[in-house]
């Protein structure tokens, strides 16, 4: 962003630099499109018509802003205070010195304020600047009146029962967090988190400053139809549903132009598109169909109960999955399973289905969740998954202390993945109120790049432009 008239010329001079560049590859054209010397000449022009691109746009905000034309300026939103601060004086065609003088302050300071975006500023400066500005504030944004610290954000959150560490890690800003840590002025910095935190968590930004508990709002978790361990906060499965379901808005988001297609209610569907265009089924091949579907998908790796959702918005899906461990039939089975929600009352236009770790004594045997399971087994095992089932009890004779060497012989007959098939055993033995899953465990194929699958087309397929700075960090470092 240019800040001054210095800035002004230095940036004309340099877009001036990049068009006679542009030009100049431009006329050096290279005709054959097969060869190195065109990717190389392809490469060059994209890359300096680019940063062209950028400086333009910087010198056109600058030269609107000054313009007696340019309409009122008002705060809008905590998130992007900095930048109007500095909108605002442009546009009030007043120079840093000039700022400092109404404000009996020095020309230096100023020039801090805004080469560190008022990082350093207090709530009263940034008041008097808004005032000497004559900025308009719209009625929803609130500038906190009393000092606000991280610390003090992060025991709020941390009386929902979140994690110090994930808040720390996933959803305090960086610059923030710096601050913190080398205890520097910190202010604006908090109050602007706060004003994230508010549209993240779905809270009255007023409540993060008042005395009391923090209200949430239930309706991200009203299709969670289980009931949680008794030891379990209800308190804070719900704040982090709130939060996944926050990162689902922005995947779509980010996402504008995916084009949603009809998802197949037929397992024999399902699995034999995806074996028609990738050849295998596999993790990666059953998060590109996904997303060939329409329907994004992220990962999550956070420690607690909350396991998955499906999210539909405005007739657009996404999927979150939440996963610690390494095991790829675990992830491709939680996707199918989730898959299968997606598919479920396509003619609403908003939909939704939360869960916990079916692995848990408490997981609800309802219907759909059977079916759903059912639905996952049959993609991956081509539709034999009770067939399979049964020839197992009958080899191990019913005696769970001989399930695994039965698994392993009868995955090995039928040409089918033995951890697929035991992750369907051990989720049929729970229902029946019997855990093998430490055995299933000691079967899964395991891979170190999970993540790196699930995480790299969202990273790549999306429009982070998009998103708010804040949001954009949010969500990118949700992948962490």
């Amino acid at each position: 962003m240019i800040r001054n008239e210095r800035q002004y010329r230095i940036t004309k001079s340099q877009a001036e630099g990049f068009r006679k560049a542009q030009e100049q590859l431009q006329s050096s054209t290279v005709a054959d499109t097969r060869t190195p010397a065109y990717l190389r000449w392809k490469i060059q022009l994209d890359a300096v018509s680019s940063q062209l691109d950028e400086l333009t746009e910087e010198i056109r905000e600058y030269e609107a802003l000054r313009s007696e034309t340019n309409p009122p300026i008002e705060i809008s939103s905590l998130d992007e205070l900095s930048k109007v601060l500095i909108q605002g004086r442009i546009a009030a065609g007043l120079t840093q010195k000039e700022l400092a003088a109404k404000l009996g302050l020095k020309e230096q300071q100023i020039q801090r304020y805004e080469a560190t975006d008022y990082q350093s500023a207090s709530l009263q400066r940034i008041r008097e600047i808004v005032k000497a500005l004559g900025l308009m504030i719209r009625q929803e944004v609130f500038l906190p009146t009393e000092p606000v610290t991280g610390e003090s954000l992060i025991g709020k959150l941390s009386d929902l029962g979140l994690d110090k560490d994930f808040i720390v890690d996933k959803v305090i800003p960086e610059r923030l967090r710096s601050a913190m840590e080398r205890r520097a002025p910190q202010e604006n910095l908090a109050a602007q988190w706060a004003s994230s935190l508010a549209k993240i968590f779905e809270l009255d930004i007023r409540s993060l400053f008042a005395a009391g508990p923090l209200q949430l709002n239930q309706s991200a978790v009203l299709t969670a139809r289980f009931k949680l361990p008794a030891n379990f906060s209800r308190t804070k499965f719900t704040a982090y549903t709130v939060y996944a379901h926050y990162l689902a808005l922005l995947a779509l988001q980010a996402t504008p132009d995916l084009f949603s297609s009809q998802i197949p209610a037929s397992w024999k569907h399902v699995r034999r598109q995806i074996l028609a265009k990738y050849g295998e089924l596999n993790l990666t091949s059953i998060v590109g169909y996904c997303w060939d579907l329409g329907i994004p998908v992220l990962a999550l790796s956070d420690p607690g109960i909350f396991h998955g959702a499906t999210w539909r918005v405005q007739y657009r899906n996404v999927i979150v999955v939440k996963q610690r461990t390494k095991s790829e039939a675990r992830w491709m089975t939680d996707i199918l399973h989730e898959l299968w929600h997606a598919a479920q009352n396509s003619e609403l236009s908003d939909a939704s289905a939360v869960e916990i770790d079916p692995r848990s004594e408490n997981f609800s045997q309802s219907i759909d969740e059977e079916i759903a399971t059912d639905f996952a087994a049959d993609v991956l095992l081509n539709g034999r998954a009770e067939e399979l089932a049964e020839e197992c009890a009958k080899v191990c004779k019913l005696r769970t202390e001989w399930l695994k060497n039965a698994v392993q012989t009868v995955a090995q007959r039928n040409g089918v993945r033995e951890d697929v098939l035991a992750n369907y055993l051990a989720y049929r033995l729970n229902a029946e109120g019997e855990d093998w899953w430490a055995t299933a465990t000691t079967m899964q194929r395991t891979r170190d790049d999970l993540m790196k699958v699930i995480r790299d087309p969202i990273l790549l397929r999306s429009d982070w432009s998009r998103l708010s700075p804040p949001d954009r960090e949010t969500l990118q470092r949700s992948l962490q």
